[in-house]
């Protein structure tokens, strides 16, 4: 394995609609990625980790829902459809406990 390869990071970064939970064109966003990893490694990745943050407790289902299926939807576009990694959605919250006097 190429290790060095393997710690390269690529991203993408669109603007949206202030307090939009759902980020938008992330298909198109998932299609971008997958060319450029294959463009540097020659083959596409048997898993994703996409990780979320500022996502409200209320909105979690949703954002879930819609998110994975643009994720899948971007995915399919590769190998006639038959590109299925697995996915893993990791959502993370910032918490900071409080401390007996009332401040983090």
């Amino acid at each position: 394995m190429n290790w060095s390869a393997a710690n390269k990071y690529i991203s993408r970064m669109r603007s949206q609609i202030h307090r939009q939970e759902i980020i938008q064109d992330l298909e198109e966003m998932v299609r971008e990625l997958l060319e450029d990893f294959y463009q540097s490694v020659h083959k596409l990745p048997g898993r994703i980790f996409f990780f979320r943050d500022g996502v409200s407790e209320t909105q979690f289902h949703k954002v879930l829902e819609k998110e994975l299926q643009a994720i899948c939807s971007g995915c399919s576009k590769f190998g006639g459809g038959s590109y299925k990694p697995s996915i893993t959605f990791t959502v993370v919250q910032y918490f900071l406990p409080v401390i007996d006097n009332g401040t983090p």
